[in-house]
């Protein structure tokens, strides 16, 4: 969400990806089958808390996928796990502080091992193939540029970077499957609901798509039922999402098919070159109150939308979601996992698919969160890349989005909201 303030100055945080084993999950939680989230009760857990469970191990609209038949699981995934239940260690890159550094994971054609060479070079990170390696005809992913940088509030960083994100390989264990995703925390404890995403999204995904592993629907049957799951699971983790939630956006790459996710306004967008020009296509669809159908959806569900207004009674600022006597919660978009009290008035935790074929023109995929989109627009991220991919200089895409955004920012108001991106680029 965008903060309230002025002027900022300009630093960036960055990370660095440790492979860590994917924590087992023991609790046995079921899953509920109602279409609006209820109101739970506010847990008043002190700072220590939440600070111990910080350090805990951690669009266009198409019709449902109908051809997934060339997923192929290895024998030892065939079971039906509880979701719940981890059918085996797997690998979950998380997220851990450090300086400016850029990393190169390698991914072998093997399954069994990941090499890992450091490199103090730029300010972005790479997941890359290396060229001495044979790519398998099945990937199409050759590598995955990273950058976060912490927002600003009158000149001073903030205390949380709300921000999460997600680059996984081999999903499902098998080569050439990956999720990326970026989800954007909002509210007092955003960055718990962002980071619970982060922690689960991969074990609960997989594990559904396992148990589903039939069903003709297999995406988003599975996806659905994570979301619904980890949203279950908020309140039992001691985090409090009464006016705190997160965005999701996620892209599963199946060989050359393309599945996007998306709940709230993060965004991701593909980037294809046709005749030497750059051109794109949203993959996702920003969920805003003043859409036709999210604002029928909420205005029917009791609640008001309608944005801020200053003390001589002029709008400020985007549509916002509110209680319908009441001045809460102020919410920018229309679908958020968290957010209760929004939940209550039609804001919905509801993921929005598409899926796409992966062709020849298609160069690289841009994934987001609303502190890019906020000023600059899906053609314009496209071309900024693009022209860096025609220098030769793609490595750095996400230096030039993050600097280009964050100048925008400040000139419009002063202020510079959490950014998070990644850029997927397409081995064709």
């Amino acid at each position: 969400m965008k903060p309230n303030a002025s002027k900022s100055i300009e630093r960036t945080s960055l990370s660095l990806y440790n492979l860590e084993p994917l924590p087992k999950t023991t609790k046995n939680s079921l899953l509920t089958n109602t279409s609006q989230r209820k109101i739970i009760k506010n847990h008043n857990k002190s700072k220590s808390e939440y600070e111990s469970l910080l350090q805990s191990p951690q669009t266009k609209h198409l019709k449902p996928i109908q051809t997934m038949k060339n997923l192929q699981m290895k024998p030892s995934l065939s079971s039906r796990p509880s979701p719940n239940k981890s059918t085996s260690p797997k690998k979950l890159l998380f997220l851990s502080p450090s300086n400016d550094l850029s990393i190169k994971i390698h991914n072998p054609s093997s399954d069994s091992f990941i090499k890992k060479s450091i490199k103090r070079r730029t300010q972005s990170m790479e997941l890359e193939i290396p060229e001495t390696l044979p790519i398998p005809p099945c990937n199409y992913i050759s590598r995955c540029l990273f950058k976060t940088r912490i927002g600003s509030i009158n000149g001073k960083n903030k205390k949380q970077n709300q921000d999460s994100f997600i680059i996984q390989n081999n999903l499902l264990k098998v080569n050439g499957n990956y999720l990326f995703s970026v989800c954007d925390g909002h509210g007092l404890q955003g960055h718990l609901v962002s980071r619970y995403v982060k922690l689960k999204l991969v074990q609960y995904l997989e594990n559904y798509m396992i148990e589903y592993n039939n069903d003709p629907n297999i995406i988003e049957k599975s996806y659905i039922n994570t979301i619904k799951l980890i949203e279950d699971q908020l309140e039992n983790e001691g985090i409090d999402s009464m006016f705190s939630g997160t965005t999701v956006v996620s892209v599963i790459v199946l060989s050359n098919i393309i599945i996007c996710a998306n709940i709230g306004d993060s965004r991701a967008v593909l980037g294809k070159k046709i005749n030497n020009n750059w051109d794109y296509d949203d993959l996702s669809k920003d969920h805003k109150p003043e859409l036709t159908l999210e604002r029928e959806r909420i205005e029917n569900s009791g609640g008001r939308i309608m944005p801020y207004f200053s003390v001589t009674g002029l709008p400020v600022g985007p549509q916002r979601v509110w209680l319908k006597d009441v001045n809460i919660p102020g919410l920018a978009m229309s679908r958020s996992l968290g957010d209760n009290i929004a939940g209550s008035v039609g804001v919905c935790s509801d993921p929005e698919f598409s899926s796409h074929a992966l062709k020849k023109e298609d160069k690289f995929m841009i994934i987001a969160s609303d502190g890019l989109w906020e000023f600059i627009t899906s053609k314009e991220a496209v071309e900024i890349v693009g022209k860096l991919s025609d220098e030769g200089n793609s490595h750095l895409a996400c230096d030039k989005l993050v600097s280009e955004a964050v100048k925008r920012w400040s000139r419009n108001d002063g202020t510079v909201d959490d950014i998070t991106i990644l850029v997927v680029f397409i081995n064709q």
